[in-house]
């Protein structure tokens, strides 16, 4: 009987480890699952943030030829404007959405303080753009036709 209880014991305390580290196994596994789909998230926010941002860059390119041209701006011109407008407010109304359902990342509340503030900027100067893309060239401020889309730039 001592014997049988022996090995009971000894098979049970090899049982209780094998269950003790199979559940440490487990947990770092799911710890890992929980921090790659972070991680993919942040990396799909971070393409929609990129993709806004070239679509930002080519408004701001087809604003500065547009703001350039002594002739009335094309029709062509304008809709490009707005298109690259809608396609950037989307792509990065997407990202930030994404960076919402992500949940909390390292500097969260800098990062989006500076999104608030560069966005309100982006839409001032975009404001601008459009008053001075509605007046004739002859009209236009020559100075602030040439430096608002550096402006626009240095906001992107």
């Amino acid at each position: 009987m001592r014997i049988a209880f022996l090995i009971f014991a000894v098979l049970s305390v090899i049982g209780l480890m094998g269950f003790g580290l199979a559940t440490q196994r487990l947990w770092v596994a799911h710890s890992n699952v929980v921090i790659e789909t972070r991680n993919a998230e942040l990396a799909q926010a971070r393409s929609y943030w990129y993709e806004g941002t070239v679509a930002l860059s080519f408004e701001r390119s087809v604003t500065q030829v547009a703001l350039a041209l002594d002739t009335p701006i094309p029709d062509a011109f304008r809709a490009l404007i707005e298109d690259q407008r809608r396609k950037s407010d989307g792509l990065f109304g997407r990202s930030l959405a994404q960076l919402d359902a992500t949940g909390a990342f390292d500097n969260r509340d800098t990062f989006l303080a500076a999104v608030q503030d560069q966005r309100a900027a982006i839409a001032t100067l975009r404001r601008e753009a459009d008053s001075l893309l509605a007046k004739p060239a002859a009209l236009r401020d020559p100075d602030r036709s040439y430096q608002m889309p550096y402006d626009l730039k240095s906001e992107i």
